[in-house]
């Protein structure tokens, strides 16, 4: 979780607090890892955890909502304010997206290598109509952001939190029972990861409100710290070869979301609330450069893997290291000189649509 508003409600909590959304950069840093480590699988370094990916996008998935949740749920926005959430959404996911696209197209067709991305879907790609490999989630998450707002305002405009909950949770429900999943491009298929993790938030905001209240909490972070560590067992299990063996059933990671949804849904949630060494790990200076680098590592990552794998002779352990270590290079670049001014350019814009316009004609 590694947009600014989200720190800022991490840096104002109450001193003393149990709840802190700063473990969640270490969540999504190991999102981005189980994709990696899962792709390293596909070639065939471990082969056994190949589908330990897919999970790790249900787990960005479900960060995603919680970011939506904790940002927007919690008072009715105006029009202005939504035109601002665009922006900043626009400009957060967008830009980087189109470079790795146009990038994959002038190493594919160029070069020979890469994500086979060809000048005849280059529109497909930019028009969120179609993405190959692993970019099809992309055009999913901003068509989760486009629907958000259809979401959020009725939300918004209860003022039962209890009522929220249950709404929220129906329609998790509703969408694991009779969500249509054929479509790979639809965001149907994929909301109520989305919405596991708006329901995450609301629990979340409930939590801190009662805090502030001095309400006594219900339970210790050790307790968390463990459902932290439960979550990404279950997740392990759920790897589609483990669950066959171990359970005989091979779980599909995004149809058979009434498995696979909750454990994401728990590691959020308990890790706002976790403490010890599990808080500790996940708000670590490793944990914390991968989580702000996740996003350009998950789209980049593939291109340097099919590089070295493809294209070299070296013992596998070296493979591994190099990819890793490129890979790590090329994602702090992008998130440095791509991400981060472009990320800035969206917080201008909508900074400047906060502004009334007669009030800005007035300041000048």
């Amino acid at each position: 979780m590694t947009d600014g508003a989200a720190r800022r409600e991490s840096r104002t909590s109450e001193p003393g607090s149990q709840l802190s959304t700063r473990p969640l950069d270490g969540v999504r840093g190991m999102a981005a890892l189980m994709v990696f480590v899962s792709h390293l699988g596909v070639v065939g370094y471990f082969p056994a955890i190949r589908g330990y990916g897919q999970l790790g996008v249900v787990l960005f998935f479900v960060l995603s909502g919680f970011l939506m949740g904790l940002l927007y749920m919690n008072h009715v926005l105006a029009i202005r304010e939504w035109g601002q959430y665009a922006l900043r959404r626009i400009f957060r996911v967008y830009p980087m997206y189109v470079v790795t696209v146009v990038g994959s197209l002038l190493l594919f067709e160029g070069l020979g290598f890469g994500l086979p991305v060809k000048s005849e879907s280059l529109v497909d790609h930019l028009t969120l109509r179609f993405a190959t490999h692993h970019l099809w989630t992309i055009p999913v998450e901003i068509k989760f952001y486009a629907c958000f707002p259809f979401v959020a305002l009725p939300v918004a405009l209860i003022g039962s939190s209890r009522i929220r909950i249950a709404l929220i949770a129906g329609l998790i429900a509703l969408l694991m029972a009779f969500a249509p999943r054929d479509d790979v491009f639809a965001v149907w298929g994929y909301l109520d990861f989305f919405l596991a993790g708006v329901l995450a938030a609301q629990l979340h905001l409930d939590a801190r409100a009662a805090e502030a209240r001095g309400v006594e909490r219900s339970a210790r972070a050790a307790v968390w710290s463990a459902a932290v560590v439960a979550g990404f067992a279950c997740l392990a299990l759920l790897i589609p070869a483990a669950s066959e063996r171990a359970l005989g059933v091979r779980f599909q990671p995004f149809s058979d979301s009434w498995a696979t949804a909750p454990p994401c849904f728990l590691i959020v949630l308990a890790a706002t609330r976790c403490g010890g060494w599990v808080s500790g790990l996940l708000t670590s200076r490793p944990a914390r450069f991968l989580g702000s680098v996740s996003y350009s590592l998950y789209l980049t990552h593939a291109h340097v893997l099919r590089l070295v794998h493809y294209r070299s002779s070296l013992p596998a352990p070296l493979k591994i290291a190099i990819i890793t270590a490129l890979t790590l290079l090329v994602a702090w670049i992008c998130f440095r000189f791509i991400e981060t001014p472009f990320r800035e350019v969206g917080r201008r814009l909508a900074t400047r649509l906060a502004v009334p316009p007669l009030a800005a004609r007035a300041a000048s």
